[in-house]
């Protein structure tokens, strides 16, 4: 059995329960996470809050008032550190929030949380209405969703996201 939570303007509980959770973003300092914090602060002149380098992406998490500033940098940053997938996410404490900074350029119409009865395993589906935008948020075969998913799992929240093309 699997139960559906639809977020919408009468779902004050599911907002409640699991969409305004605060949640810390856990990650791994180590030295290569400080040369590429010291790169960022060399480029841009802003302190990253946050920052996880997992396989071949780099988050840089900033404050939500210093994004556009540090955005305006991110063509700089993917020049400097080719191969490398530089994404500047703003730091945010709602599960929510945090959400929608990591599908940016993407308009999100719905999300529905799925809970399975039998494992109690969260799957949360975002739902955009256009179909090149969900090419966005899924990535080259896949590659951002799962990255995403990954981030989620070790270092977030351990929720499975899914993007589904909304057709009107």
């Amino acid at each position: 059995m699997i139960i559906i939570l639809t977020i919408s303007d009468n779902s004050n509980w599911v907002e409640a329960v699991f969409f305004n959770q605060k949640v810390n973003v856990r990650s791994i300092i180590r030295n290569e996470e400080i040369k590429y914090m010291k790169f960022f602060m060399s480029k841009t002149n802003i302190c990253c809050e946050n920052i996880i380098h997992y396989k071949n992406y780099i988050f840089f998490f900033v404050k939500p008032s210093l994004f556009q500033k540090a955005n305006k940098y991110l063509a700089q940053l993917r020049y400097a550190l080719i191969g490398k997938k530089i994404l500047i996410i703003k730091q945010k404490r709602r599960i929510i929030d945090l959400i929608y900074t990591f599908f940016p350029n993407v308009n999100i119409r719905k999300l529905e949380l799925l809970i399975k009865n039998n494992t109690g395993d969260l799957e949360l589906l975002i739902f955009i209405p256009h179909f090149k935008e969900r090419g966005i948020a899924v990535g080259k075969a896949g590659n951002y969703i799962k990255i995403v998913n990954e981030i989620f799992e070790e270092f977030i929240y351990p929720v499975k996201i899914s993007c589904l093309y909304l057709r009107d």
